[in-house]
């Protein structure tokens, strides 16, 4: 079918667009390199060296004003420093705490303390070192700036005190020179102040610096003992534990000094932080708020039956909005062992008011019993952390949590085998800590007290994260469920068609990252994640020779998931543009597709490319490579150069659409896809053709409906001889017109073909505006012509034949002229054949049948 002609001037536009594409894609490159050449021998001319100036007379009065104004701002913000006058405040606060932290019993040998005050003291140093840290850039950044303004000052200095001698020389009025006077006496005021404070910010950073220096050897200290400590796990550090029994009289001692530490770290936290309370109550209000609102939407539209697990929390807004304000508490406060038990602590209440509705009943159980375990050792924790007292009750929860859980899951074996995803997970976590358990009893009693205790209290603090995280997981799912159902969310078309996998992804992405928290949450715990990361970044870093080139396994990785990203990011795209802009946009047919395509291509290459420099690797060190690629694309890839290109010039000009219906060769269907190497035609049998880019370019393709997807129908119809041609095409153009598919423009034609052997001749030609109809169309005009033929009184003919025997036997003669008697009534006789010359009933010898 042949296109119309506008169409022509679009194509031949869309080549010389693609052509000056190529041809700048080629000399942009030499071009930049020319001027980059151009420009490296070009000598940049030196820049003139210019020295102070006089202030001219006439501009003095106004030059004075401007610049007192600004001796008077700088003044002013000298005396309202409050971040200098903070930090030189507190440094006094901040060398007690140093004192403090130095004075405590075993500081000097920190591996003489158990392993929870250890990680209590080294947290409290890592505070002063974050403040110290923090004071001294504050200083440098201070400083910085009061060394410009020095600068500026010495700078107007000089130009003041050349217009004080020009005026001399050249006697201006006295009024002036006492103007120049002041304002020369303000600039030696404003340096004297900024060389004071510079002074006093020196001397504050000198301060710092030298308690920088003490908290980095402590903290040495600290790490070189948490790194013997490790070593050492493997070795007994205590008397078995029959043999401390008599030493419980020195529990009272120990109980004092764990409480007087954990005072003294609680109100450390309090001074400091008192105001992220007030900032951690205002986020719980708003969080209640939040949920309320969500509450009441819930209850007055239906409920779906499959989310009502996942919005059980609506039920109990108070003691949701509790749970998560406590486990956002690590926003508003820094990271301590003592803080951390305390959020641990309280967030049992909430755990408990939503376990009915959050957690499975089937680990209901097992969540009642580690909130139990953590309880006592919580408090255990703040009230006794070394000791005879801190085994005897360590070894009790480990007895207790082994026991019960080989028990329980023994018991509830059967039960708990019907649990699938993160809940059979947790099945199997339990069997890993009760062996934990085991392991932490036989250390315990036998002096190993760091590994029970590091077994013993990181099972257990393990375990009730998991749940923890388990109903923060539904939590979470709840939340997205809800938010994607309410009505500002409806309004976007990708949501309601896709509600149910935009929810699956997201919570896909949401238990990855839990589980990934856990997964370090629960390493640390064991003392096992410091050696995992150094492991790993030693690893990421290793070199690695490939040929010429020289990288790394993190540059791989970077460049692997820098890749990822922007493919996700490309198919996000596309997502949105599918779903939400092409079905808004009165596109044409096959843009959509080619637009998705082009930024599907443009997001991916500019993902490359950043991947390529986010992984440092160069790309001159591919040129080999990109040499050799070459040659082989010359000899062995030239059909897909071909295609490649060939794809390009279908994005470009167009010739073929998605949805276009083509004929290539023997082949007819519809293009359902368009690739950069190959596109999809669907056959009208239900086949997927793949057809290469370059058959659809160098080949001769009928494109259907490049233009409009009119069709032109033929129906051909004969009439028995004696019918009057008029009449005939009178009637043919009236059911052609009738047909509600059939289009005005052009109309209907009944044309008189010829005389046939049988009949005359005649073809209906419509035009309808839907291609995909044209069969069935066909079809209807072809009853609704016999209807109206029959109505009509117009016979259509069948084939008739006349046969002429040329030499007949006698008998054969006989039988054929000899009359046939007539019969006589009576039953029907089907039994009997009727005899060759016996005339037929529909009419006789002579009648309208073959002979």
């Amino acid at each position: 079918m042949q296109s119309r002609p506008p169409r022509i001037p679009r194509i031949i536009a869309g080549s010389r667009l693609l052509l000056i594409a190529m041809a700048c894609w080629f000399l942009l490159p030499a071009a930049a390199s020319a001027l980059q050449e151009t420009a490296a021998e070009t000598p940049e001319a030196p820049a003139a060296e210019t020295g102070p100036e006089p202030v001219v007379a006439a501009r003095i009065p106004a030059r004075a004003e401007e610049d007192l104004a600004f001796l008077a701002s700088l003044q002013a913000r000298l005396a309202a420093a409050p971040s200098v006058t903070r930090i030189t405040d507190s440094l006094p606060a901040l060398q007690r705490r140093i004192d403090a932290l130095s004075a405590i019993k075993g500081s000097a040998g920190p591996e003489q303390l158990s392993w929870r005050r250890r990680q209590n003291f080294r947290q409290q140093w890592l505070q002063v070192r974050a403040d110290l840290s923090n004071s001294k850039s504050t200083l440098e950044n201070r400083a910085t700036s009061l060394q410009k303004e020095r600068d500026r000052l010495r700078e107007l200095n000089e130009e003041w005190t050349l217009t004080l001698q020009t005026a001399r020389e050249q006697n201006l009025a006295k009024l002036l020179e006492q103007r120049v006077r002041m304002v020369l006496e303000e600039i030696a005021k404003a340096e004297k102040a900024v060389s004071a404070q510079l002074d006093s910010m020196t001397s504050a950073y000198t301060q710092i610096t030298d308690r920088l220096a003490a908290v980095s050897a402590a903290l040495t200290r600290y790490a070189a003992a948490a790194d013997r400590n490790v070593d050492r796990m493997w070795l007994p550090d205590s008397e078995p534990i029959w043999l401390t029994l008599d030493k419980l009289n020195e529990t009272g001692a120990q109980l004092r000094s764990t409480w007087e530490s954990n005072v003294a770290v609680f109100l450390s936290v309090w001074e400091r932080y008192r105001s992220s309370l007030r900032l951690l109550l205002v986020f719980f209000v708003t969080v209640l708020l939040l949920l309320l609102i969500l509450s009441k939407r819930h209850d007055e539209t239906a409920v779906d039956p499959d989310i009502a697990a996942a919005t059980g929390f609506l039920s109990r807004p108070i003691a949701a909005s509790l749970f998560i304000t406590l486990n956002a508490a690590g926003w508003f406060f820094p990271t301590s062992n003592l803080i951390d038990d305390l959020m641990l602590l309280l967030i049992l209440m909430p755990m408990l008011r939503l376990a009915p509705v959050m957690i499975p009943k089937q680990l209901r159980g097992l969540f009642y019993f580690l909130t139990a375990l953590v309880v006592v050792q919580q408090t255990y924790n703040l009230v006794v952390d070394q000791g005879a007292l801190q085994r005897i009750l360590l070894l009790a929860l480990s007895v207790t949590g082994c026991l019960h859980l080989v028990r329980t899951l023994r018991k509830k074996r059967h039960e708990w085998q019907a649990l699938e995803g993160w809940e059979s997970i947790a099945v199997r976590v339990a069997w890993l800590a009760a062996v934990a358990f085991f392991v932490a009893i036989v250390a315990n009693v036998f002096g190993y007290v760091r590994l029970a205790e590091m077994l013993t209290e990181g099972t257990i603090r393990s375990a009730y994260l998991g749940i923890v995280l388990l109903v923060v997981a539904s939590l979470l799912g709840g939340i997205v469920e809800l938010g994607l159902r309410t009505p500002f969310a409806q309004r976007s078309r990708a949501i309601r068609s896709h509600h149910v996998a935009i929810r699956t992804r997201v919570m896909r992405v949401a238990h990855w990252l839990i589980g990934f928290a856990w997964v370090i949450y629960v390493l640390g715990q064991f003392g096992l994640r410091d050696s995992i990361v150094a492991a790993t970044v030693e690893f990421l870093r290793r070199p690695i020779q490939i040929g010429t080139i020289d990288t790394s396994p993190q540059n791989i990785l970077t460049f692997v998931l820098a890749l990822w990203v922007a493919v996700k990011i490309s198919q996000l795209l596309r997502f949105v543009l599918e779903n939400e802009v092409y079905p808004r946009s009165n596109l044409q047919r096959g843009a959509a597709p080619t637009i998705s395509l082009l930024v599907n291509y443009a997001i991916v290459t500019l993902g490359f490319f950043f991947a390529v420099s986010a992984s440092g690797i160069q790309l001159s060190q591919f040129a080999i490579v990109i040499g050799a690629l070459s040659v082989g694309i010359g000899f062995g890839l030239q059909n897909v150069v071909n295609n490649f290109v060939s794809g390009l010039i279908l994005i470009f000009e167009r010739p073929v659409k998605v949805g276009d219906t083509v004929e290539v060769g023997a082949l007819m269907g519809v293009v359902s896809r368009i690739g950069i190497r190959a596109s999809v035609v669907r056959s009208y049998d239900g086949a997927e053709v793949i057809v290469p880019n370059g058959d659809l370019i160098s080949t001769r393709v009928i494109n259907w409906t490049l233009s409009d997807r009119r069709k032109r129908i033929k129906v051909p119809i004969g009439v028995a001889y004696g019918s009057d041609p008029e009449q005939v095409r009178e009637t043919l153009l009236k059911v052609g017109a009738d047909h509600p598919d059939t289009i005005d423009d052009p109309g209907p034609i009944a044309l008189f073909m010829g005389f046939g052997n049988s009949s005359l001749d005649f073809e209906l030609r419509v035009w309808t505006a839907e291609f995909d109809s044209g069969l069935r169309i066909q079809s209807e005009l072809g009853s609704s012509i016999y209807r109206a033929l029959a109505e009509a009184g117009i016979e259509i003919p069948f084939p008739q034949q006349d046969v002429h025997l040329r030499s007949v036997s006698d008998d054969a003669g006989r039988s054929l002229t000899t009359p046939v008697p007539a019969k006589q009534p009576g039953p029907p006789d089907h039994g009997t054949e009727r005899d060759i010359g016996e005339p037929s009933a529909a009419g006789g010898a002579d009648g309208g049948g073959d002979r």
